[in-house]
């Protein structure tokens, strides 16, 4: 299918641009026979940077793919078609038909994109390209326009270039190929946000790309750009950040804010996140239950914040957000990207973060960016967030349902990347909203990681964590460490409900006592409208094992498959409590549960190729996190 190439600078302003044409080679494939009466084609590239008014930038050009096809047609000097919509077809260096069209001085040619097999009838009686086939440009019935241009097929079905031969050389036509829609490109990712109502735009990094119809006229950005008389425009403005919190894993507009400690990103671009504790707010309101219980046994009641003091201030408008406790975000920092390059830019813009992720180095990845007292990112981390780089929407949950509750299982861990022979997800200790950084994929290897400068951080030889830290300590130290791996467990120990508002008891039995939904925190790892599951999920799977959850080596996990029910769960390995040591990547596989198992460990499933296990665990050992949807 026909590319469209770009490479350009983005401009601040709108500029509507008349007309532009490309020129491409067009020459016969090496087993079409020549002879002094074949048609041969020719098309010269030469661009759209001759055009004097894209000399600010290096411009958009139009390449052919093998298997491109276009329509050929013949008349002679009375006006009859001696060739009649020929198919012509592209195989990577030349073009070539089936049919057999002559070539003579005294016919003309006429050649358009993308080829249809039954279009409109040109007429020939007209003097212009754009008179002849006026009727393939006003395109009533849309043979060369899609409505849905979410895909690069439709988006290049929708690219009608026409061209008139003029002869050359060698018994050859020349064509030169001209754009006969406009085109709207809007620099950062503007899917969701372009103000398009029945169409949506294709992406390409971080540019999305509409094709308009002649004599049509769109609002974008404030601006209007005009299509008028089928000439190609190039309408350049810059879209505002998505504000993450204002739209779902998918990437789709959500009516209400939901905020979170993790973020899904999908395309390159302008982003920005409020800066709220965790999921303090929900749908549009404060949602206190994340950072306040009634509950006074065994319970962290007031989650606190990196000063360890207390979220809940009685206020519930003003609790959610971190500039109304006394603090004072000056500035922002990457903590950390397993992409290099991939997040270019952090920075504060009033109530948010803001962030970049370069369309030259976007790759399914994660990173952890924080907000800081000081400015250019000095000072104390206040907060971070996970940004997890992903094609992965979480939209295809499966039920699991235990008899005692039902869960909608997501389809993977928390930050996975499936990248290398196993795949990789950051590792997490218990009670914490911060990941610890993930394997190479490959094996007990952590991954490369690297600040935004591009220094590198960690390097796969390291197999520990960014920093070990010894002892207990409070809350509010590990959030200002967010990097930092806690080996003797970083919380008091006597709480256990730090990822279940809720929960007041341990499980220590059959994991049916806290059989009912998740009361997500602000300390909860996952992404919106996603928590930790309670241990109840995780027992059923354990106690059915033998017969439901095999083993698999390649890729290596285990897939539960009862009911119609089939979730597959790597085998991820984990963090060792004592060193953060990487370790069991390909072997053995473990999964936190929201409910703890003792004063000292939590609990989560385990297993290896023979067996599967209930296992009470160190809380300071690094484990993934298998989210399900949280419940209202």
């Amino acid at each position: 299918m026909k590319t469209m190439k770009h490479a350009l600078s983005v401009l601040l302003t709108v500029i509507l641009l008349t007309s532009c044409s490309s020129e491409e080679e067009f020459v016969p494939s090496a087993g079409q026979p020549i002879s002094t009466n074949t048609l041969a084609l020719e098309v010269i590239y030469e661009g759209f940077g001759a055009d004097v008014t894209r000399a600010n930038y290096s411009g958009l050009s139009t390449t052919f793919d093998s298997g491109d096809r276009i329509g050929v047609y013949a008349v002679d000097g009375s006006g009859t078609v001696q060739a009649n919509n020929i198919l012509f077809t592209f195989d990577g260096s030349g073009w070539s038909s089936a049919s057999t069209v002559l070539y003579k001085s005294t016919w003309t040619y006429y050649a358009y994109y993308p080829y249809v097999a039954s279009p409109y009838t040109p007429d020939f009686s007209q003097s212009t390209v754009n008179t002849i086939f006026a009727n393939f440009i006003t395109d009533s019935s849309d043979k060369f326009h899609r409505a849905d241009q979410s895909t690069l097929s439709n988006f290049t079905a929708s690219d009608l270039m026409l061209a008139q031969g003029v002869s050359s050389s060698g018994k050859r036509v020349r064509f030169t190929m001209q754009h006969k829609k406009g085109l709207v490109r809007l620099s950062g990712d503007g899917k969701d946000y372009a103000p398009f109502t029945t169409n949506i735009p294709y992406n390409v990094g971080i540019y999305s790309y509409y094709l308009m119809k002649p004599s049509t006229a769109t609002s974008v950005g404030g601006e209007t750009c005009s299509a008028a008389g089928g000439k190609f425009i190039d309408c350049i403005y810059p879209l505002n950040p998505i504000d993450l919190s204002m739209v779902d894993n998918a990437g789709s507009p959500r009516a209400g804010r939901t905020t979170a400690n993790c973020y899904l990103v999908h395309h390159a671009g302008p982003y920005k996140l409020p800066l709220v504790y965790g999921n303090a707010i929900r749908n549009g309101s404060t949602n206190r239950n994340a950072y306040y219980t009634t509950q006074t046994e065994n319970t962290l009641q007031n989650f606190v914040n990196h000063n360890d003091e207390g979220i809940y201030t009685g206020d519930d408008e003003k609790d959610p957000w971190i500039k109304n406790h006394s603090i004072t975000v000056a500035g922002a920092r990457l903590i950390w990207q397993d992409v290099r390059g991939m997040i270019s830019s952090v920075g504060i813009d009033g109530d948010y973060l803001t962030f970049t992720v370069d369309p030259d180095h976007i790759a399914p990845g994660n990173a952890v960016i924080a907000a800081t007292t000081g400015a250019d990112g000095t000072g104390d981390v206040v907060w971070s967030w996970h940004i997890w780089v992903t094609e992965e929407t979480l939209a295809n949950t499966t039920t699991i349902d235990t008899g005692y509750h039902v869960y909608e299982v997501a389809p993977v861990n928390v930050g996975w990347v499936p990248d290398n022979t196993y795949g990789s997800n950051p590792f997490y200790q218990w009670g914490r909203k911060d990941p610890m950084t993930p394997s190479n994929g490959i094996g007990n290897q952590s991954h490369d990681t690297w600040a935004i400068d591009g220094t590198q951080l960690t390097s796969s030889t390291n197999t520990s964590c960014y920093s070990m830290i010894d002892g207990a300590h409070s809350i509010g130290e590990t959030i200002q460490n967010p990097i930092s791996f806690y080996n003797d467990g970083p919380y008091n120990e006597t709480k256990y409900n730090y990822w279940d508002a809720e929960n007041t008891t341990l499980d220590n039995s059959n994991s049916t006592s806290r059989s009912v939904a998740t009361v997500k925190t602000v300390y909860d790892p996952c992404p919106p409208d996603f928590c930790v599951p309670t241990s109840n999920c995780f027992y059923y799977i354990y106690s059915n094992y033998s017969s439901y959850f095999p083993w698999s080596s390649t890729p290596a996990g285990r897939t539960w498959n009862k009911n119609g029910a089939s979730v597959f769960f790597p085998a991820s390995g984990y963090r060792y409590f004592g060193s953060g040591i990487l370790s069991g990547v390909g072997s053995y596989g473990y999964y936190w549960a929201a409910t703890p198992c003792s004063t000292s460990n939590g609990r989560s499933i385990y297993f290896n190729s023979g067996s599967t296990y209930w296992l009470n665990f160190s809380r300071a050992s690094g484990f993934p996190v298998r989210a399900v949807a949280e419940e209202y």
